[in-house]
C-alpha cells in the first residue's frame, strides 16, 4: 500500500551564518614548530554546503593563539539540507602550505597543500536552540592513531561557534521530528566466519581479497513518498569485543578522515533490565554476558541522526503502525569467484556476473511498538537477526530488501573525490579513509510498498542459504537504540475522557423498577425503632424484677400493675412518651411529606393516620421481637437479615432455590435500606447480568456511580456490560478512564489491555499499540520492572565477583561463562542466584480451547494449599487474598488479575484471559487458575466444561477439598443426588477445609431433604445457619427437628426463622405442627391461620401435612 502523503513544497533559500573563532592551536606539526615554523591554512565546510578558510596563518610555536574568524554560510532550502547539517559533522581541515618554485621563473610561486589532520564538531545543539558551542577538540591525522582517546600531546585547537542567524526557516518550525538511530554491535556471529590469521610474509587469499566487508543497512523515510537509504559498511568480524568504553562514530563519508569519525560523545552503557528488545528476559543476561565478552562481534558503534518531516514522520508511523517491525539487514559483498564453464556460486544474490554478490545475508525484525506509546520517545536492546528470506521479509514487511541496491552500487566504477572541488591549487595530500562506505549509492529510493515489483525477489518456494542460516544456529543479535525527539503518538488528554464517563453516567429517569428512597425517612424510621427497643428494655427490665415472687409470675394483672407503677414513679414513661412523640413528627415530615390541606380531606387525613399507626406497630413488634428474643440464651448472632449482608446471603439463597423472583426482590431491598452502599447497586446489577436482564443491569451501574464516578468496581461492571452490549465506544471510554482514575493499578491496566485484545485490531493498528501499552504498564505497576532492576544489580555483582576471584586466581570454570554450544545458553549454579522463580514460559504451544473446555497435560504434578476463591457465595476481597506457596507466577499480570475478573463476574475478559495468556504458561493445577475456570463454566451454566477441568485436576490432587466440592454443585446443578452427596462428603472428610463452606452446607441440606435424610439435613443446615443465620437454614433445621421428633429444638429453630421473616408461610405452618405436638391448640391455630394469610399454597406438601396433623389431634 503507497502512501499518499504529499512531500513538502520547496522554499526560497533560507541564509543562516556560523562564526567560527579559532582561539587556540596546539601541539600540530611539531617537527617543524620547533624548527623554523610552517604556514598554516584552516578550512570549514559542513556536507552539502560551501567551505571557507582562513588567511595563511604562519605558525611558529607548539602553542599558537590564533585569533581568526570565519563565516561559515549554511543555507537550508528544504528538510535534507537540515538532515545533511545534523547527519554529519563540521569539519576543520588543516592544511600545511609548502611553496614550490616554477622551473618557469616568469610564472609564480605555486603553494602545495597538505592535509595535517581534521577535527569533526558536532552542530545539532543548534537545532536545538543552542546559540554557541565552546570546546576544545582533537586534532586527527590523516594516516591514523591507535586510539580515539586524546593523548596528553595531542593536537588540539580551542574553537567557538556562535549561530548569528537563526538555522531553522520560519515556515519549518515545528514541522519536522529528529529520529536519532545508534546501532552499537552485532554479536554471536559464528567463529566459522573469522578471517583467517594470515601467517608471516604470507598473502590473503584469493576468497578473502574479493570480500568487502558486511554491511549494516536499513532506509527512513525522507518525506511521504521516498526513503534514504543508511549504510554502515566495510564491517568485519573480530574475535571479541573490547570491554571498555568507545566513542560514537559518524556515518562514514569521503570528507571525513580517520579518526575524525569518532564523536566525543560515549555509547551508552547496556542495562538488561530496561531494554525493550527481544532478548531483555532474566534467563537471557548471563548468555548475553558471555557472548558480548568472548564470541565474534561485528563492531559498528555508528549513530545515524535523521530529519523526518511532518509528511516523512507520518509516513514513518503509518508503516510501523501497519506492520509493528522494522528491518536491519546485514550481509558480505563479495566479489564473484570465477568458476569453470562460466558458472557462479550458488547461493548468492546477484543479477550480474561483473557485479559484487550478497552472501550471508541476514536480517533483524525489530519490533518498533514499544516506540509507538503515546509519550514513547525510545526504544533499546538486543534483537535477534534471522537467515534472509525474501517470501518471508516481504510478507512481515511489505518491502524490498535494500541488498540488491547496494551490490549494483558497489559494482560501479569508483571516482577520486577531493576535499574541495573548488580548489585551483596544485594537490591535495593523500589521506587514509576510515569506514568508507559506498560511494555511489544513491541516498533515495522509492517508497513503494509492493515487494512483488522487485526482480531480485525469488519466487516462493526458494532454499535458503546454508551459510545464512548459520545466524540462527548462533543465536546472532544486534543491539542498537532508536529515539525520536518528539512522541509519534502524543498521549490523549486525560480530561476529555473523564469529562465523556460524566456525561455516559448522568443520572437516567427514574424507572418504576428502581427507585431511591430519601435517607432522611429512613434515618427517622432508625430512630423510631431505636426509641421503641429503649422503651420494651425499660418495661423488660421491670418485668424481671416482678417476676421474683410465684405470686406476681403466676397473677398477671399484678405484674401489669407494678410495671405501670414503676413506670410512672420513675418518670420513664412520661420521658419516653415525649421522646417517642418528637421521632414521629420526625418521621411524619420525612417520609410521608403531608400537605397542610390533609387536614381538611377527613378521608385522606383518616387514611394517612391509618398507615402510620400500621407503621408504628410494625416497628413495635419488630422492636419488641429483639428484646423478647435477648431473654432467653440464642445459639446465633444477633445479625438480621435487614443487614446488608444479611439481605445479600438470603438473597443468594434464593438464587439457589431458582427463586429468582424472590431473590430480585431481595436484593432490591437492600438498595432501598442502603441506597448510599455502592455494593448493593453493583451486586443487583451483576444479579441482573447474570439472568441476562441488560437494561436493568444498566440502570444499576449507572446508580452505583451516582454518588462516586471512580467506583472501580463499579465502572468496571458498566464497562464490561458495554462490551457484552456491543458498544465498543462507550466500554472504551469507561476503560480508559479507569486507567486514567487509578493509574497505579495494575488490575486497571491489565483489563483495558484485555478489552483491546478482545475488541481486536482496527485498521490503523493503533488498538493493538495500545494493548501492548496496558501490558507494559500492568507489569510496570505491578513491580515486575522494579524486581527486575533489583534482580540485575544482583546479576551484575556477582558476575563482578566472579571476574575478580578468576583475575585474582588465574583459574576458572570455563562451563560457568562459556556456552558448550552455540545453539545453548549457559546453565550454571549462577542462575539460580540471578534468576527469579517465576512462572514457565511453556515451550509448548498454547491449547487454543484451554481450561475453560477441559484439562490439558499439567505441568507440574505439584498441588498447592486450597486457598478461598471468588464465587457468588464469597466478597471479591477473598480471590484477592489467594497464595499458593509453590511457583507462584507473582509477576504474571494475568494470573495476579484473574481473581479480580472472576469475582466481578467479567466472563469474556477472564475467558481471554485464560486461553490466551495462562492455558501453557501457567501449570493447570494452579488452584487460582483451576477454580477461576471452573467458576466461570457454572455461572454460565456449562457444566459438562466445568465437570471436565475437575475430572482433570482429580487425576493428581485428591487432597483438595474444594475440588469434591465443586463437583458436588456440579452434580447437585444437574440433579444427581448420589453423586453430589458422594462428592459433598469426600470434600468434608478432607484434612484440608473448604474454601467458601456456606454453599456446600446449604445445598447439602436441600438435597438431604429431597431425599428425607434426616439426620444429614439437620447437621447441614444447622452448620450453614452458625455461619449466616437465614430463615431458610432455620426453617431447614426445624424442619429437620420436626421428623426426628425432637419438638423442643424444632420450637426454638423455627422461632428463630419467624424472627428473620415473619412471613414467611412455610415457618408458620411448621410452628402450627410443632403446637399441636405440644398440645397448644389456640395457638397452633393461630400459626396456622398465619401461615394461610402469609399465602400457603393448598395442596402443597407443607399444606397437607399440616392439615393430616390438625385432623389427627381433632380425631383424638
Amino acid at each position: 500500500m503507497s502512501l499518499t502523503v504529499p512531500q513538502a513544497p520547496p522554499t526560497e533559500p533560507w541564509k543562516s551564518e556560523l562564526e567560527i573563532s579559532l582561539l587556540q592551536l596546539s601541539n600540530l606539526n611539531r617537527a617543524k614548530c620547533k624548527d623554523s615554523g610552517w604556514s598554516l591554512v584552516i578550512r570549514a565546510l559542513t556536507i552539502g554546503n560551501a567551505a571557507v578558510e582562513t588567511p595563511k596563518l604562519q605558525i611558529v610555536s607548539l602553542t599558537e593563539n590564533l585569533n581568526q574568524k570565519i563565516i561559515l554560510p549554511v543555507t537550508v532550502q528544504s528538510y535534507q539540507d537540515l538532515d545533511d547539517f545534523v547527519h554529519y559533522p563540521l569539519l576543520l581541515n588543516f592544511y600545511e602550505i609548502t611553496a614550490i618554485p616554477p622551473k618557469d621563473k616568469k610564472k609564480p610561486t605555486e603553494d602545495k597543500l597538505d592535509l595535517l589532520g581534521q577535527c569533526s564538531i558536532d552542530t545539532l545543539p543548534f537545532l536545538n536552540g543552542v546559540k554557541e558551542i565552546q570546546s576544545t577538540t582533537t586534532i586527527f591525522s590523516p594516516s591514523g592513531i591507535e586510539s580515539n582517546a586524546a593523548h596528553p600531546d595531542s593536537p588540539e585547537c580551542k574553537i567557538s561557534i556562535r549561530l548569528l542567524t537563526p538555522l531553522i526557516p520560519p515556515v519549518f518550525e515545528q514541522q519536522f521530528n529528529l529520529l536519532t538511530l545508534t546501532v552499537h554491535s552485532c554479536y554471536s556471529l559464528p567463529e566459522t566466519w573469522l578471517p583467517p590469521v594470515p601467517t608471516h610474509g604470507a598473502q590473503k587469499s584469493a576468497a578473502n581479497a574479493s570480500s568487502s566487508g558486511f554491511t549494516f543497512a536499513t532506509a527512513f523515510p525522507r518525506n511521504g513518498a521516498v526513503e534514504r537509504t543508511l549504510l554502515a559498511s566495510n564491517k568485519t568480524i573480530i574475535q571479541r569485543p573490547s570491554q571498555k568504553n568507545v566513542f560514537k562514530k559518524w556515518p562514514s563519508h569521503p570528507l571525513i578522515v580517520t579518526d575524525a569519525i569518532y564523536m566525543t560523545q560515549k555509547l551508552n552503557e547496556k542495562n538488561y533490565a530496561v531494554e525493550t528488545g527481544s532478548m531483555c528476559a532474566s534467563t537471557d543476561w548471563l548468555h548475553r554476558d558471555v557472548v558480548e565478552r568472548q564470541n565474534p562481534c561485528i563492531v559498528v558503534n555508528t549513530e545515524f541522526r535523521c530529519i523526518l518531516p511532518s509528511d516523512g514522520e507520518e509516513a514513518f508511523r503509518a508503516k510501523a503502525m501497519a506492520r509493528k517491525i522494522w528491518p536491519f539487514e546485514l550481509f558480505e559483498l563479495t566479489l564473484p569467484e570465477k568458476h569453470p564453464g562460466g558458472k557462479k556460486k550458488a547461493n548468492v544474490e546477484a543479477t550480474n556476473p561483473d557485479e559484487p554478490v550478497v552472501s550471508r545475508h541476514g536480517v533483524a525484525y525489530v519490533d518498533v511498538k514499544p516506540l509507538l506509546f503515546p509519550g514513547a520517545t525510545r526504544i533499546q536492546g538486543a534483537f535477534p537477526i534471522k537467515a534472509y528470506d525474501p517470501n518471508e521479509f516481504a510478507e512481515r514487511t511489505h518491502r524490498v530488501s535494500i541488498g540488491a541496491d547496494v551490490a549494483k552500487a558497489a559494482g560501479e566504477p569508483s571516482t577520486t573525490i577531493s576535499l574541495d572541488t573548488k580548489d585551483t591549487r596544485l594537490s591535495v595530500g593523500s589521506r587514509n579513509r576510515s569506514d568508507m562506505g559506498v560511494l555511489h549509492i544513491s541516498p533515495d529510493k522509492s517508497g513503494s510498498n509492493n515487494p512483488k515489483s522487485n526482480p531480485d525477489i525469488p519466487p516462493h518456494g526458494g532454499t535458503q542459504n546454508v551459510e545464512q542460516r548459520k545466524y540462527e544456529e548462533s543465536m546472532t543479535y544486534v543491539y542498537l537504540e532508536m529515539k525520536v525527539e518528539k512522541p509519534l503518538i502524543l498521549e490523549t488528554p486525560k480530561k476529555p475522557i473523564i469529562d465523556r464517563l460524566k456525561q455516559l453516567i448522568k443520572p437516567l429517569k427514574q424507572s418504576a423498577e428502581i427507585k431511591r428512597p430519601q435517607e432522611n425517612a429512613r434515618l427517622a424510621e432508625l430512630s423510631v425503632h431505636s426509641q421503641m427497643e429503649r422503651m420494651h428494655n425499660q418495661v423488660a427490665k421491670f418485668y424481671q424484677s416482678c417476676v421474683t415472687s410465684d405470686a406476681k409470675r403466676n397473677d398477671i394483672d399484678k405484674s401489669v400493675r407494678f410495671i405501670q407503677e414503676r413506670m410512672c414513679e420513675s418518670g420513664d414513661f412520661h420521658a419516653f412518651k415525649e421522646e417517642l412523640k418528637l421521632h414521629i413528627i420526625q418521621l411524619v415530615r420525612n417520609k410521608y411529606d403531608l400537605q397542610p390541606s390533609i387536614t381538611n380531606d377527613r378521608p385522606s387525613f383518616h387514611r394517612f393516620l391509618s398507615t402510620l399507626y400500621c407503621d408504628l406497630i410494625r416497628q413495635s413488634r419488630v422492636a419488641f421481637a429483639a428484646v423478647r428474643r435477648s431473654g432467653y440464651r440464642s445459639v446465633v448472632s444477633e445479625t438480621t437479615t435487614k443487614t446488608l449482608e444479611g439481605l445479600r446471603m438470603v438473597a443468594l439463597e434464593s438464587e439457589m432455590d431458582e427463586e429468582l423472583e424472590e431473590a430480585e426482590k431481595l436484593m432490591r431491598e437492600r438498595t432501598r435500606l442502603f441506597p448510599k452502599d455502592s455494593s448493593a447497586w453493583k451486586e443487583l446489577g451483576m444479579f441482573y447480568c447474570r439472568h441476562g436482564d441488560i437494561r436493568k443491569a444498566d440502570q444499576a451501574f449507572i446508580e452505583c456511580l451516582l454518588d462516586d464516578y471512580s467506583n472501580f468496581e463499579g465502572l468496571v461492571c458498566l464497562g464490561h456490560l458495554k462490551l457484552l452490549d456491543e458498544q465498543l465506544k462507550e466500554a472504551s471510554i469507561i476503560f480508559e478512564s479507569i486507567s486514567i482514575l487509578y493509574p497505579d493499578s495494575p488490575l486497571a491496566w491489565t483489563i483495558l489491555g484485555l478489552f483491546y485484545e478482545y475488541c481486536g485490531q482496527d485498521s490503523s493498528g493503533m488498538r493493538g499499540v495500545l494493548q501492548d501499552l496496558a501490558y507494559h504498564r500492568a507489569n510496570e505497576k505491578l513491580g515486575v520492572d522494579d524486581k527486575k532492576r533489583q534482580n540485575y544489580q544482583e546479576f551484575l555483582r556477582i558476575v563482578e565477583e566472579q571476574r575478580s576471584t578468576e583475575a585474582a586466581t588465574g583459574t576458572g570454570d570455563p562451563t560457568r561463562l562459556v556456552p558448550s554450544s552455540p545453539t545453548s545458553r549457559p546453565k550454571s549454579d549462577m542462575d539460580a542466584k540471578i534468576v527469579p522463580s517465576t512462572a514457565p514460559k511453556g515451550g509448548s504451544k498454547k491449547d487454543n480451547k484451554g481450561l475453560l473446555s477441559g484439562v490439558s497435560q499439567a505441568d507440574s504434578d505439584k498441588t498447592r494449599e486450597p486457598s478461598k476463591p471468588e464465587s457468588n457465595f464469597s466478597p471479591i476481597s477473598n480471590m484477592a487474598s489467594v497464595g499458593p506457596k509453590q511457583h507462584i507466577p507473582v509477576d504474571n499480570i494475568f494470573w495476579t488479575a484473574l481473581g479480580g475478573l472472576v469475582g466481578l463476574e467479567l466472563h469474556q475478559l477472564a475467558e481471554l484471559c485464560i486461553s490466551e495468556h495462562l492455558t501453557g504458561s501457567c501449570d493447570t493445577a494452579d488452584p487460582v487458575l483451576w477454580r477461576a475456570a471452573v467458576l466461570l463454566n457454572i455461572t454460565q451454566k456449562k457444566l459438562t466444561e466445568a465437570e471436565s477441568v475437575l475430572m482433570g485436576i482429580m487425576a493428581k490432587d485428591v487432597e483438595t477439598a474444594d475440588v469434591f466440592a465443586f463437583m458436588g454443585h456440579i452434580m447437585y446443578l444437574q440433579k444427581n443426588d448420589v453423586e453430589a452427596a458422594d462428592n459433598y462428603d469426600r470434600a468434608l472428610s478432607l484434612s484440608t477445609e473448604v474454601s467458601d463452606p456456606f454453599p456446600l452446607y446449604f445445598r447439602y441440606g436441600r438435597l438431604s431433604q429431597r431425599n428425607r435424610n434426616y439426620e444429614k439435613a439437620y447437621e447441614m443446615y444447622f452448620a450453614a445457619a452458625r455461619l449466616q443465620a437465614s430463615c431458610k437454614t432455620w426453617l431447614g433445621v426445624g424442619w429437620a427437628c420436626y421428623h426426628l421428633e425432637m419438638y423442643s429444638e424444632c420450637e426454638i429453630a423455627l422461632q428463630e426463622a419467624n424472627f428473620l421473616d415473619n412471613k414467611n408461610s412455610a415457618v408458620w405452618a411448621y410452628l402450627a405442627m410443632v403446637n399441636v405436638k405440644f398440645n397448644r391448640r389456640d395457638t397452633a391455630i393461630k400459626c396456622r391461620n398465619a401461615a394461610v394469610v402469609y399465602g400457603i399454597e393448598n395442596h402443597s406438601v407443607i399444606f397437607d401435612e399440616m392439615e393430616n396433623t390438625f385432623t389427627q389431634i381433632d380425631m383424638q
